[in-house]
């Protein structure tokens, strides 16, 4: 792109709360580049009790699908960071996770 042209990411769908009963929950999110590019994602996860982010291992698409979660994850959150060519990488609002028995 020219360097006029600003690129930008937008967070379209920000990740929402999920509730689970069985130990399996997902977490998405909606994202577009003006002009035009690939977005990357990369999702990050804040354990309950903890203050530090930490990426979740291959979790790189718009959708993070969890398994085998238990009342020890009720509280953590989850967020994800979108890049793209030539623009500033967004963060999007932090999502909780809360298991329900």
């Amino acid at each position: 792109f020219p360097p006029d042209v600003a690129v930008t990411i937008t967070i379209d769908t920000q990740p929402t709360d999920q509730t689970t009963v069985l130990g399996a929950a997902t977490f998405s999110v909606a994202a577009s580049i003006t002009p035009s590019g690939t977005l990357e994602y990369q999702w990050q996860k804040k354990a309950v009790g903890t203050t530090r982010w930490v990426t979740v291992a291959g979790a790189t698409s718009a959708s993070l699908a969890l398994t085998a979660q238990t009342a020890d994850n009720t509280g953590d959150q989850y967020r994800v960071v979108v890049k793209g060519a030539g623009a500033k990488a967004v963060t999007s609002e932090p999502a909780k996770l809360t298991f329900d028995t």
